[in-house]
């Protein structure tokens, strides 16, 4: 019989292109199952994921190939080197039991080799779908972090894991809470679409925002997927189900005090200094406005 010779890739590209796009791919913190310590190179390129996430951003170079990549030893090889890169990825011989080929990373003078993991056992990525959203990146990125300390970590209060993104009435709104607290923040936007956005993908967007931001949603009943594509590059994310709460019932339509802070650094400076003495477990401080504002704490 006559085998078929088996076809081997080549990547050119450099350090600094490929090892961003690394290290902008989403990745398990902690991974259990073995081919999520790995990213998905193909051509040019690199998709990452938790199972819950995926990632797919593409980097400066030319070539072909689509090969697994383990990414955290491909880190530490590639870190702190610079200049021109060639990946080559030369596939198993027959009845080697290793894994589905071998990545070579070559860079200044000096060759490493990475072993691979079959693309079969790689998770399917979800459909990219059609932008229903776009706006700005820094707006949305002031949005986030204004936000994000009001999103639950109790796993249990899965709804609250995340941020609920809702445009609608010429406003768009990022509302955030943990049951006992909530942030909002809007600002003039036109649209109309709504969805929850996990935490992990929030900050991921939160060191990843370009100058414009896009969101998408998956078609039919079953596809929970969120796309959302930022600065070249995409995340798919699986959108939390259930039902936010409803934030307009909470707020007050008026309130019966208002007061304005012209030097908001300030306060922060100072509200800083005070949260020293505030009780350990509750964390509490005690604003009083009269012809002064007087900031003070107990333990």
């Amino acid at each position: 019989a006559i085998m078929a010779k088996k076809k081997e890739f080549k990547i050119t590209t450099t350090v600094e292109a490929f090892l961003g796009a690394l290290r902008s791919s989403f990745r398990e913190k902690k991974p259990t199952i073995p081919i999520l310590r790995h990213v998905l190179v193909d051509g040019t390129t690199v998709t990452g994921t938790d199972l819950d996430n995926h990632t797919i951003v593409p980097f400066a170079g030319n070539g072909e190939g689509k090969f697994t990549l383990p990414v955290k030893q491909a880190e530490n090889i590639l870190k702190g080197e610079t200049g021109p890169l060639t990946i080559k990825f030369v596939p198993i011989t027959e009845g080697s039991t290793s894994g589905s080929g071998w990545a070579h990373l070559e860079f200044g003078g000096c060759t490493f080799k990475l072993p691979t993991m079959s693309t079969a056992n790689w998770p399917g990525t979800p459909v990219v779908a059609a932008t229903a959203l776009k706006t700005d990146g820094k707006s949305f990125k002031q949005a986030i972090e204004r936000t994000r300390f009001a999103i639950s970590d109790e796993e249990s209060r899965y709804t609250l894991n995340g941020a609920l993104l809702s445009c609608k009435d010429g406003l768009l709104r990022l509302i955030a809470t943990d049951g006992h607290r909530m942030a909002i923040v809007r600002y003039p936007h036109k649209g109309n679409f709504e969805c929850i956005i996990p935490c992990d993908t929030l900050d991921w967007l939160n060191v990843n925002l370009g100058e414009t931001v896009e969101f998408g949603r998956g078609v039919g009943k079953q596809d929970k997927t969120l796309t959302i594509k930022t600065d070249g590059k995409t995340i798919l994310a699986r959108e939390t189900n259930g039902q936010f709460p409803s934030y307009e019932a909470v707020r007050r339509a008026k309130y019966n005090h208002t007061a304005t802070i012209a030097d908001p650094k300030k306060v922060h400076s100072l509200l800083a200094r005070v949260a020293k003495c505030s009780d350990e477990r509750s964390g509490c401080v005690r604003f009083r406005f009269d012809a002064d504002l007087t900031i003070s704490a107990e333990s």
